[in-house]
């Protein structure tokens, strides 16, 4: 019997834990109410979308609750959004839309290429009431993706390697030996003729006059003396 009373007291007990908790969680409960909103290009009308999403922060220093926005094909969209904030102290929700991207246009002549994308952001305060009103993104902004493509570095030609003074020879060392012209040629060989004619002519006069010189000796130094006679 006891053991029953325990349990039927345990039981009580971990319900009464449980509605607590329940009444806890609805009072800590944030209520969203449903927000509508289009996107629009710069001239007022639907704005084809590619990515959208809202970024809802209870403080400027709190992590931000990211959810992802589908966008009708005529610019219209609805989100949850949180009742956080106060009046002196209020939230922030943050839409950011992009549109698609456009094609790639060659904007030099070394082929580099450029992208554009439309986009849009609006930041709108929840002072502790979402705003019931539609809401409007205007792609007023531009994002430009550049490249280029790859070059290969040309390199640099090196630099010559360093020479010493030049010197000019004469024109006579130039040349190696010094040249003479015809006629000068054939004055220096009649001089060289009529010298060498000299030195024969001078070598046979030494000659004849050492021969002049050694006969009479040599035919005295010959002679025989005969014996005289007693």
């Amino acid at each position: 019997m006891n053991v029953l009373r325990t349990a039927l007291r345990l039981a009580a007990a971990g319900w009464l834990v449980v509605a607590s908790a329940g009444v806890a969680l609805a009072v800590d409960a944030v209520p969203t109410v449903d927000v509508t909103g289009v996107v629009l290009d710069t001239e007022g009308q639907p704005a084809e979308v590619d990515s959208a999403r809202v970024e809802e922060l209870e403080t400027p220093d709190s992590e931000p609750i990211v959810t992802a926005i589908d966008v009708a094909a005529d610019g219209t969209f609805t989100v949850a959004l949180q009742g956080w904030g106060t009046p002196d102290a209020p939230a922030l929700a943050r839409f950011v839309v992009f549109g698609p991207q456009g094609d790639p246009v060659v904007v030099n002549e070394e082929g580099c290429t450029e992208q554009t994308t439309p986009w849009g952001t609006l930041e709108v305060p929840i002072p502790g009431v979402v705003p019931t009103e539609p809401v409007e993104v205007v792609l007023d902004q531009v994002l430009i993706d550049g490249l280029c493509p790859a070059v290969t570095a040309t390199p640099e030609p090196e630099a010559p390697a360093p020479r010493g003074p030049s010197v000019t020879l004469p024109p006579t060392d130039a040349g190696g030996a010094s040249r003479l012209t015809p006629g000068v040629t054939g004055v220096v060989a009649s001089l060289l003729v009529l010298a060498g004619i000299a030195v024969l002519a001078l070598a046979a006069l030494v000659r004849r006059r050492a021969m002049g010189a050694l006969s009479p000796r040599t035919v005295s130094s010959t002679r025989r003396r005969r014996p005289r006679r007693r």
